[in-house]
């Protein structure tokens, strides 16, 4: 009687965890669809280079949240170098940039984002490392997104590493379609 009490006793445990297990990955799952949507957004990006070369980027643009834990970005980026070795500095620039990300959002709306690449329009230029995290607003209408750590960015052409640079962003993304 003990043995079956035992057995049945273990099952039900085994079960039971078996379920929770099934349950807490659908969820980690769901958890990314309260981003899906495309989402408007503008951010701040301050970088600091070897030589003493910083640059202040003003940046515009769509994020465009799969529901799935991917997505992609369309943006345009007012680049403004401050470069000892010129005087006068470099000239402001414009840059038209895109590219794809993965994302990760908890059960208490906080979240992960990591770009996999983001490719200046028209050129063989990809930056690489960017990571961000950040919170989401009521009813996933709002981002506030941040760097709370140093970014060690690549910037590469045609595979080739021609720089790294250490940067910091702060902005805010406005859900402008569910999808």
């Amino acid at each position: 009687m003990k043995k079956l009490k035992i057995t049945t006793c273990f099952k039900f445990v085994l079960s039971m965890a078996i379920l929770l297990s099934f349950v807490t990955n659908a969820n980690a799952e769901g958890f990314n669809e309260k981003l899906k949507g495309t989402y408007a957004f503008s951010t701040i990006v301050t970088c600091s280079g070897s030589g003493g070369n910083t640059s202040t980027n003003h940046v515009q643009g769509e994020l465009l949240f799969n529901g799935d834990g991917t997505g992609e970005s369309s943006l345009i980026a007012l680049v403004i170098n401050h470069n000892p070795a010129i005087t006068g500095g470099d000239p402001p620039d414009v840059k038209q940039l895109s590219g794809n990300f993965t994302y990760s959002v908890g059960s208490d709306d906080y979240f992960t984002f990591d770009s996999t690449g983001l490719s200046v329009v028209g050129t063989p230029v990809i930056i690489s490392g960017i990571a961000q995290e950040g919170r989401l607003g009521h009813g996933a209408q709002t981002l506030l997104i941040a760097d709370t750590d140093t970014n060690t960015e690549t910037i590469s052409i045609g595979g080739n590493v021609i720089r790294t640079r250490t940067c910091g962003r702060s902005g805010t993304a406005v859900k402008i379609h569910s999808n």
